[in-house]
């Protein structure tokens, strides 16, 4: 489980998927931003596997960048 309550995770750098945040579980992310994260392949913001919860509650996915799914 990971819980973000009023964060900010920004300019971050994965080669391969989620540049912010891989959730393969239960993610929860309230009052938080997500910005200027990249991944060279897949979602710069959040990489949500299958099977996996993500609950945004007042939250911005901003400005992130990937070959695929710039946000989630």
């Amino acid at each position: 489980l990971l819980t973000l309550i009023n964060t900010t995770v920004t300019d971050n750098l994965s080669q391969d998927f989620g540049g912010g945040i891989v959730n393969s579980g239960t993610a929860i992310l309230t009052f938080s931003t997500l910005s200027n994260n990249t991944a060279i392949r897949d979602s710069g913001g959040i990489y949500n596997s299958s099977n996996s919860t993500l609950t945004l509650t007042n939250s911005t996915i901003s400005g992130n960048q990937a070959s695929q799914g710039g946000g989630i």
